[in-house]
C-alpha cells in the first residue's frame, strides 16, 4: 500500500471513482467508452487505486431488508486507560457497523445494528456496559435513514488538484 502522502489522484482517477460510486457494478468496458480511454488503462488506474488502499470493493446489503430493525449511535465514556481494551472488545462484536474515536465528553463512538429493541437493549446493558472501563454510554436511536452513502468524490476535486500543484492556491 503507497504512504498516503504520496498518493495523488489526477481528473481520470476522479472520473472512474465517480463512475464507480453511482454504480459499483459498472464495467471497465462501459467506464472506458463513458470517458473515452482504453479498458486497459482503466483496469490499471482501479487496481492501482486498490492497491494503494483508495478503493475497497464491498457489497452494501440492506440492513432492513435481512432483519435489521434497530440502529442507534452509542457514546461511550471510558477510563483512559482503557480505551484501547474497550475498542479491542467492540470490534470483535458483529453488531458494529462502525468505531471511532472521538473527543470531548465521550471516547468512542459505535454505530450499531440490531434485530430489535431487545437485542439493542442486550447488547448495551449485558455486554458493552460490562465491558471493564466503561464508565458510561449514552445511545441515540435512529428513526429512520435518509440517506447511507458515501460523499460524492468529485466534491473533493479541489483538494486533489492542489495536492497535484501545492503552489495552485488561488
Amino acid at each position: 500500500m503507497a504512504d498516503d502522502a504520496n498518493i495523488t489522484l489526477d481528473e481520470l482517477d476522479l472520473s472512474i471513482l465517480s463512475h464507480l460510486h453511482s454504480d459499483g457494478r459498472k464495467s471497465f468496458s462501459d467506464i472506458a467508452r463513458e470517458l473515452d480511454v482504453a479498458v486497459n488503462t482503466i483496469r490499471n488506474r482501479v487496481n492501482k487505486m486498490a492497491n494503494d488502499g483508495i478503493i475497497t470493493f464491498i457489497t452494501r446489503i440492506s440492513p432492513e431488508k435481512v432483519g435489521f430493525q434497530a440502529y442507534a449511535n452509542i457514546l461511550i465514556a471510558a477510563e483512559s486507560d482503557k480505551v484501547d481494551s474497550i475498542t479491542e472488545e467492540l470490534l470483535t462484536y458483529p453488531e458494529v457497523s462502525f468505531i471511532s474515536l472521538v473527543m470531548g465528553q465521550f471516547d468512542i463512538l459505535l454505530d450499531v445494528m440490531c434485530y430489535d429493541n431487545q437485542h439493542l437493549s442486550n447488547l448495551i446493558m449485558e455486554r458493552i456496559r460490562k465491558i471493564p472501563g466503561v464508565k458510561r454510554t449514552e445511545t441515540m436511536m435512529i428513526i429512520k435513514v435518509l440517506r447511507w452513502d458515501t460523499p460524492d468524490i468529485m466534491t473533493n476535486k479541489e483538494h486533489w488538484e492542489n495536492m497535484k500543484n501545492p503552489l495552485n492556491n488561488s
